[in-house]
């Protein structure tokens, strides 16, 4: 599974959920089987969201 975190300049909020969701999945376990990653609006397209499959924005 992957996580995709974004924000305006996926710098800042993106990078700060990124460690947030790290920390969970360290402290559950699961870090091994997830990956998470951030980035920003203008560099995410429906090819990037489109890649794996079910893909949810939230």
């Amino acid at each position: 599974m992957k996580f995709l975190c974004i924000c305006q300049s996926g710098l800042g909020s993106s990078f700060m959920v990124q460690m947030n969701i790290q920390n969970v999945l360290t402290a559950a376990g699961a870090a091994e089987d997830i990956t998470v990653d951030h980035s920003d609006v203008g560099s995410t397209t429906a090819d990037i969201l489109g890649r794996t499959p079910p893909c949810r924005l939230i």
